[in-house]
């Protein structure tokens, strides 16, 4: 909800000491919007609250374009300030066309602590696809920065019947997804209004070990496991589950790992509807060399299974592999496989049968 507070927080206000833990990750933020003056940020800003039962903060963004009102889809990217050489891959290669299927993405980036601000500014105003917002981008601040995502989606892409959040090491058939939309995945939805679709994991352990980087103290999370969630590089969202998951954020303690925390907790409470689907989102960057597929039932074409893959390291190969990820072959499933052995089988024993029946004719023809 857009705060009705003009200024921004220097620090968190903590309802609660959370321990030493508590103290370094959310710890400080910002408010570095409001202590630059017009010449150093020519454009207006909008303030935000981010809202959990353990803490809140107010932050500020830099006022964004709308999404088109025909956008069904919505893409957010995490991706960190000096990643711009890995963002203008992904412009060039899977996210060039998102037009041609009604999808709009957006390049998730906050407030940078090794790397020139004028620099996002002037990438900010030449390609007009990036949130940019000003809460220090950490990797502990990772949750942070998907509430900014599925808050901006609220207020200025609420139209967008789907939500995709992924990271910007990964690959995603942006026009393959549309298909398994409009096949698979509208179906569930229209049976579960809020539900969320990717790889699952269930029965996960909560880490207690201090050095962790995934360490959660109990003050945050008392149960020994967490609830089923999403792998976190690449998921999809309806609509209705972002609205539900922010509602409830209030009502919860933060737990600083991005993919547990909304896809798992939040999601859990609020009956968010959870669909496994390893087949589409893919765990790491291998494709087989012949994919799952389905066939279209208006053309026959076939269409893989896999939608995204994650782990690309390095941007130089983001290219490569989504070239690689939109042309894979397809294999037939072993159904299918078998329907073609038994269809050659009948082919056969038919050829047989006549060429016995020409044989026969042939043997009763008396000879000349």
């Amino acid at each position: 909800m857009i705060s009705s507070n003009t200024e921004t927080d220097q620090s968190i206000l903590l309802k609660e000491s959370e321990n030493e833990f508590a103290a370094s990750l959310y710890g400080p933020f910002g408010g570095y919007f409001e202590q630059m003056d017009e010449d150093e940020l020519p454009l207006p800003t909008q303030t935000f609250a981010i809202e959990f039962s353990n803490y809140s903060l107010n932050y500020s963004l830099i006022n964004p374009q709308k999404c088109e009102a025909e956008t069904n889809l919505f893409v957010f990217i995490l991706s960190r300030p000096e990643a711009q050489y890995t963002r203008q891959q992904i412009r060039e290669s899977w996210a060039a066309h998102l037009n041609e299927h009604n999808a709009t993405v957006r390049f998730v980036v906050g407030w940078p602590l090794r790397y020139d601000f004028d620099r996002l500014l002037e990438e900010f105003m030449t390609f007009s696809d990036l949130i940019l917002y000003d809460i220090e981008d950490t990797y502990a601040n990772l949750y942070v920065k998907v509430y900014v995502s599925l808050q901006w989606q609220r207020h200025f892409c609420d139209n967008a019947k789907f939500v995709l959040k992924t990271d910007d090491d990964s690959v995603v058939d942006v026009g393959r997804l549309r298909w398994w939309v409009d096949h698979e995945f509208a179906r569930r939805v229209a049976t579960h209004p809020a539900s969320v679709f990717g790889g699952m994991w269930k029965g996960v352990k909560v880490n207690r070990e201090k050095t962790h980087r995934w360490y959660v103290p109990r003050t945050l999370y008392a149960a020994k496991r967490y609830p089923p969630y999403m792998n976190g590089p690449t998921y999809l969202l309806s609509n209705e589950a972002v609205k539900r998951i922010l509602d409830v954020t209030a009502k919860v303690k933060a737990v600083p790992i991005e993919d547990i925390l909304f896809t798992g907790i939040l999601a859990s409470k609020m009956q968010v509807h959870k669909f496994s689907a390893w087949k589409h989102f893919r765990y790491g960057k291998s494709l087989y060399a012949y994919e799952k597929c389905r066939n279209d039932s208006t053309d026959g074409r076939p269409v893989p299974y896999v939608i995204a893959i994650f782990g690309l390291s390095n941007p130089e190969k983001i290219r490569q592999a989504f070239d690689e990820l939109h042309s894979v072959n397809c294999s037939s499933s072993w159904l299918s496989i078998r329907r073609l052995l038994w269809q050659k089988a009948l082919n056969w024993w038919k050829e047989l049968d006549d060429m016995k029946r020409v044989d026969n004719k042939m043997a009763k023809t008396p000879m000349e």
